[in-house]
């Protein structure tokens, strides 16, 4: 299995050390324009040019709870979106918007 991460002003380190120890058999990879077809991805704000590089993702995973500006993309046709449900998130939200 390969994993593109394409996660706009984010530090990927973290992330792909999460993912690598999680799924060691899978190979994950910062995604550059180019790079090899991947299987699933992890994004945040990804460019237009990375869904049009990879027509054959199957699922493509949104670090963040809100996909309306992914869903705003030309995204591969048979790829499945799933986006974070974090159950402490909906609190940040509330302590933010009081702010």
């Amino acid at each position: 299995m390969r994993i593109a991460f394409c996660c706009t002003d984010t530090k990927a380190e973290p992330w792909l050390a999460g993912l690598r120890a999680a799924l060691p058999a899978a190979t994950v990879e910062v995604w550059q324009p180019g790079a090899p077809q991947a299987d699933h991805a992890v994004v945040w704000a990804p460019p237009q040019q990375f869904m049009d590089e990879q027509p054959a993702l199957r699922g493509i995973f949104n670090i963040g709870a809100g996909v309306d500006a992914l869903m705003k993309l030309r995204l591969p046709a048979n790829a499945a979106v799933v986006r974070l449900d974090d159950a402490g998130m909906s609190v940040q939200m509330a302590e933010y918007v009081c702010h």
